[in-house]
């Protein structure tokens, strides 16, 4: 090569490295098929780049002005696909993946967190060069859901952001932990539906939300995430508290008096003999970045009195 072109050769080496290496976008047209991260992703500053939400998704408020191509379990493929987006973001929990399987077989860019299976080989080769693993990342826990953060602000290139949150996040949280160890445990019911009564049971978010608050889970014993309860269990599980997110979701005058005349057929209950049955949004307790600040309130609710 004669010398005056090694410059030039030199920058084109350089050129087919960086196309060939993978790395973030600036993504333009984002799907999000679970509440929680269009929450992230509008904490991350990528609001205006959502196109299409779930109909579960409520906040922020503008997210609920955007077209709905999912509900909470399902995703909506042909409505997915009229919006010609460049990333559709989705996780594997609760998901339906036979819609993701269809949307991957049109070429359309899918990140499922927690199932590389269930993405476009592309976004989970982007994802392994900014060093994380589709496989790994989800919101079973809350260290994953600080890492999913840290991942999906990488992606979409906003990695400063996506720290930043999770940073916060977790100064916020152990703050709340060491405030908790302070206090002994209470006995705690977290109830996310009635008719029939259905509980948190344990090795999922919200059992693990306990260690945050210092509360200790009656039904963690229980294999199921969501296990039916029984009035059986319910009256040897004796909670000392009962946090009511079926309260907040079922969220009608009548259900809230059907819900606390169900509780009165239990006057021997700590919980209900003390009036410590603390009605809550089930849309406030996600794997989002305004988990701490609904933790916060569980834990003044728990030990204000």
């Amino acid at each position: 090569m004669p010398r005056r072109l090694r410059p030039l050769g030199f920058l084109l080496f350089l050129l087919t490295l960086f196309l060939a290496s993978p790395r973030a976008f600036a993504y333009s047209r984002i799907v999000s098929l679970k509440p929680n991260l269009t929450e992230i992703l509008f904490a991350l500053g990528a609001g205006p780049q959502v196109v299409g939400v779930t109909t579960w998704c409520k906040r922020p408020e503008a997210a609920q002005a955007l077209p709905k191509v999912a509900d909470y379990i399902q995703a909506f493929p042909e409505e997915i696909l009229r919006l010609k987006p460049d990333l559709v973001l989705g996780t594997v929990e609760n998901g339906s993946q036979k819609e993701v399987q269809f949307l991957l077989q049109r070429g359309i860019p899918v990140l499922t967190l927690g199932s590389a299976a269930n993405s476009s080989p592309g976004q989970v080769e982007v994802l392994k060069g900014l060093g994380y693993s589709a496989d790994s990342l989800g919101f079973a826990t809350v260290e994953q859901t600080l890492s999913s953060i840290e991942a999906i602000g990488a992606l979409i290139s906003k990695p400063a952001e996506g720290r930043q949150i999770a940073a916060k996040m977790r100064g916020e949280l152990g703050a709340l932990k060491a405030e908790a160890a302070n206090f002994p445990k209470t006995k705690t019911l977290y109830v996310v539906g009635y008719r029939p009564l259905v509980v948190a049971g344990g090795n999922n978010f919200f059992d693990q939300a306990g260690d945050y608050i210092g509360a200790l889970n009656v039904a963690r014993e229980s294999k199921l995430k969501y296990p039916y309860y029984t009035t059986e269990l319910l009256i040897r599980a004796a909670p000392e508290a009962i946090f009511d997110f079926a309260m907040g979701s079922e969220g009608s005058a009548e259900a809230r008096q059907g819900h606390q005349e169900f509780w009165k057929s239990f006057p021997s209950i700590p919980a209900v003999k003390n009036q410590r049955i603390y009605p809550l949004n089930i849309e406030t307790m996600r794997a989002a970045p305004e988990l701490p600040a609904t933790l916060r309130e569980m834990f003044r609710l728990l030990h204000s009195n």
